[in-house]
């Protein structure tokens, strides 16, 4: 199983990779799940799983790159195959997107993901 992060879910952007305090403690909580990010817009992915490798198993790319993360205008089947890039070997029916926008939500069906959990509810919980 997989918890599929979009970097706006976990308050990070290009000035600032590492996670605030209060999205890392709940992502060290997860424990025998993959916990995959998305890097949005101009953010490095490598720069995100360097600066959280505690708590990050695996960090996807920003649009318009090769593997990618999908666009926010991103075609249907396009979103699809590159949210399946970022899940590996784990299928999508094992995998819950924590998203932050409306338009991240969509790829939850793209994907054929398990579930979606906003972030305001996954981060609430517990």
């Amino acid at each position: 199983m997989a918890f599929l992060f979009c970097s706006n879910a976990l308050r990070v952007a290009v000035q600032r990779v590492s996670l605030p305090p209060d999205r890392a403690e709940r992502l060290a909580e997860l424990r025998d799940v993959q916990r995959i990010t998305l890097a949005m817009a101009r953010l490095e992915a490598g720069a995100l799983l360097q600066a959280n490798a505690d708590v990050v198993d695996a960090a996807m790319p920003p649009p318009c790159r090769p593997r990618a993360a999908p666009g926010p205008w991103a075609k249907f089947r396009a979103a699809g195959r590159s949210l399946r890039v970022a899940m590996g070997r784990i299928a999508g029916d094992r995998v819950v997107l924590i998203s932050a926008t409306a338009l991240e939500r969509d790829a939850c069906a793209a994907g054929r993901l398990a579930g979606l959990l906003t972030v305001d509810r996954y981060f609430q919980a517990g």
